[in-house]
């Protein structure tokens, strides 16, 4: 009879070990598991992020270059050399970049800072 009861003693032993042993591989799976929910909850939020940065270069440069175009076809102010059509002599008027340079040379406008000067001087 004790030899039934060291068997049983044994068996209920080798259960418990065997019952922890599973416990212990389940907890481990689990955290592996966790860690690897964390990791992959992690890349895909620097992803997101690096997409956000990246959307935001783009509009920067965009608007970048919507200002740089405003400014390029941004109007010059100029002392009107003959009377046509910028205006009367001496009056100042506003040429756009575009045709700055035809108007300049043909000798109808003058936008050199000290013409437009001296324009406004006979105004004021």
């Amino acid at each position: 009879m004790a030899k039934k009861q060291t068997v049983a003693a044994d068996q209920a032993a080798t259960d418990a070990a065997v019952a922890g042993q599973a416990t212990a591989d389940g907890a481990a799976g689990q955290l592996a598991g966790a860690e690897a929910a964390a990791a992959e909850r992690a890349a895909a939020e620097a992803a997101a992020a690096e997409r956000a940065a990246a959307e935001a270069a783009a509009a920067e440069r965009a608007a970048a270059e919507v200002a740089a175009a405003e400014r390029a076809h941004a109007p010059v102010p100029a002392r009107v050399l003959v009377d046509g059509a910028f205006g009367r002599i001496n009056d100042v008027a506003y040429v756009p970049v575009d045709l700055l340079p035809a108007a300049e040379a043909s000798g109808a406008v003058d936008s050199h800072p000290e013409a437009v000067a001296y324009a406004r001087s006979l105004k004021a």
